[in-house]
């Protein structure tokens, strides 16, 4: 078949937090990490001793990371939010099914469609008033910035909540206090579809069900 322009993107709006420069194309990768970094980054201007962020694990207050990136079986264990994906989920928009533009000399569409995500955020510490304090934190910075990261080309945030505060047992023992955050986010996406690769796709669909129909005597 070769290689085939069916998911091109359109300048998508999702840059690096970092460097606004690069692109990222994986939606998973943008959200999570978009997530993490923008935590990170806050924290890092807090002064000293008041769960200030540092790349260095030694010399880093809290620990904002990835689930896996976390050992809760760690003997000394620092203030921690662990970031978490939820589902993605995608929607058309409007009803040319998400079809913004179709050049009829051509038959190229340029595409868009809504992309539904979730990003949880288990706010950990030895003492459950500092966990409440954490939560609260990240509940509030992705309310106030909510327009600031819209604008600058990331996630839009739909809504927030905040669970009550948990007890977190470690080998059948009271250890760590947990507190909750769930953000609701989306992300559009655009893509081109071209005339060639259009065709070309729906060859390979089609000859497959075919084959399909031919081995297992199937009849559409």
């Amino acid at each position: 078949m070769g290689q085939t322009e069916y998911n091109n993107y359109l300048q998508p709006k999702r840059r690096d937090i970092e460097d606004p420069s690069k692109i990222i194309d994986s939606v998973p990768t943008f959200i999570k990490n978009t997530a993490i970094r923008f935590l990170q980054i806050v924290y890092s201007q807090k002064p000293k001793g008041e769960l200030k962020y540092s790349d260095n694990e030694e010399e880093t207050e809290i620990k904002i990371a990835d689930q896996y990136a976390f050992d809760l079986d760690a003997t000394h264990i620092k203030p921690a939010i662990i970031v978490v994906r939820g589902a993605i989920s995608w929607n058309n928009i409007g009803l040319t099914h998400g079809m913004q533009q179709l050049d009829t000399k051509t038959g190229q569409m340029d595409m868009t469609g809504m992309l539904h995500s979730s990003v949880g955020f288990s706010c950990i510490s030895r003492v459950g008033l500092e966990a409440e304090k954490i939560a609260s934190d990240v509940f509030n910075l992705f309310k106030f910035f909510k327009t600031t990261l819209m604008k600058q080309g990331y996630f839009t945030v739909q809504s927030a909540s905040m669970s009550p505060e948990n007890l977190i047992e470690v080998a059948g023992e009271p250890k760590l206090f947990m507190v909750n955050v769930m953000m609701n986010c989306q992300v559009q996406d655009s893509w081109t579809l071209e005339a060639r690769s259009a065709a070309e796709l729906r060859k390979v669909v089609v000859s497959g069900l075919a084959q399909v129909k031919e081995d297992d005597g199937i009849e559409f």
